[in-house]
């Protein structure tokens, strides 16, 4: 079977899957179509206050997440990018996501950190690393703000999960695996410098930094869905966390470009149980278009921070290319 024959069966089935899950879980809505036509159009249309304000928090989300990974990058030694910098890269890798393989927007990051003028062994690593802040800090948050359940479970096994990580590569057998690693692939001794010197402190930092932006996430899907089903606002606490269980549901389904499909059925099933199912399934469709428009605003920004811009501070790892 040719190359391009395995692409075209690999996309379809992802495709496929896409629509088997996305079907399922809108279904569980029993949204009937009858009760769509009868909404009017004033129930399609959100208030605009707190939308507007559910925006300019997201947009502190996205471009704290950004900062956060030039943070990253400073404590692992690799450099520290001019903002404009961090910010044109940390985006237009972010498109990344939309195609289909959660490999994309890592691959897309090290090519443009390269023609930066970064490390992109080192600037890839601080993103995954930023990634896996962000996720665990988002079971810990889905697990307060659902604390029954799965929820708490995840929260658990993934701040467990950490500690244990960390405790391996301090110790004295981590060390030897660390060594054995470096001895038998060469070219993974970078790697295995940046994971091995990460600190502990380091690490909690990052950990805290990304809970914060959950907490504003969390307060920003709040407003949006308040914009559109002001009575949301009586279940603050369930609210935000089903922003953090679409979102870990929607990373979880690697076959999904950024979730698509699954995010927003089970953002639909999630919400239902606090507003009318024809109201969730307009929150859950709307909040796709709410999340990559205010996504895309730091892109349209870059030419106001055209005066930023500059040359990183660099401070490589030995034998980083």
């Amino acid at each position: 079977m040719s190359e391009r024959r395995r692409r075209l069966l690999l996309r379809t089935a992802q495709l496929l899957a896409v629509l088997v899950v996305s079907w399922a879980l809108f279904r569980t809505l029993g949204v009937r179509l009858s009760e769509l036509k009868a909404l009017r159009g004033a129930d399609w249309r959100p208030a605009a206050a707190p939308l507007v304000l559910s925006s300019v928090l997201l947009l502190a989300v996205y471009l704290a997440h950004a900062l956060l990974w030039r943070a990253v990058m400073a404590d692992l030694g690799v450099g520290r990018p001019a903002v404009r910098t961090t910010i044109r890269l940390y985006f237009l890798a972010s498109l990344g996501r939309y195609v289909p393989g959660k490999v994309w927007q890592v691959a897309g990051l090290a090519v443009l950190a390269s023609r930066a003028g970064l490390p992109p062994v080192g600037a890839t690593a601080a993103a995954l690393f930023g990634q896996l802040a962000f996720l665990v800090s988002g079971a810990v948050f889905l697990a307060v703000a659902m604390p029954t359940g799965r929820g708490a479970v995840a929260g658990v096994a993934a701040l467990l999960g950490v500690i244990a990580s960390l405790w391996l590569l301090r110790c004295a057998a981590g060390q030897r695996l660390a060594e054995a690693l470096r001895a038998r692939v060469p070219r993974l001794g970078t790697v295995v410098d940046l994971v091995t010197g990460v600190r502990p402190g380091h690490a909690a930092r990052w950990g805290v930094a990304y809970g914060l932006t959950w907490i504003l996430l969390g307060g920003a899907f709040v407003l949006f869905v308040i914009s559109f089903y002001p009575d949301a606002g009586g279940h603050l606490r369930y609210v935000a966390g089903t922003v953090a269980a679409s979102y870990l549901g929607g990373y979880i389904a690697v076959f999904a470009p950024a979730g698509i499909g699954v995010r927003e059925g089970l953002m639909g099933v999630l919400l239902a149980d606090v507003m009318p199912a024809p109201a969730a399934l307009v929150v859950s469709l709307a909040s796709r278009l709410w999340f990559t428009a205010v996504e895309l605003l730091p892109l349209l920004a870059l030419p106001a921070l055209r005066g930023h811009e500059g040359a990183p501070e660099r401070n490589p790892i030995p034998g980083t290319p």
